[in-house]
């Protein structure tokens, strides 16, 4: 549930601020982009 709630949180955000968030997450270390998706079984 954690899961979609993320990706939920993601969809609900303006496309600018999707495309920085998807800048920091190439430039950020991995251990961020686990963060903002947590890894998990998909349904």
């Amino acid at each position: 549930q954690l899961l979609d709630l993320s990706e939920n949180r993601l969809q609900e955000l303006p496309r600018d601020a999707f495309r920085g968030l998807t800048a920091k997450t190439k430039a950020a270390p991995q251990p961020t982009a686990l963060r903002l998706r947590p890894a998990g079984p998909r349904p």
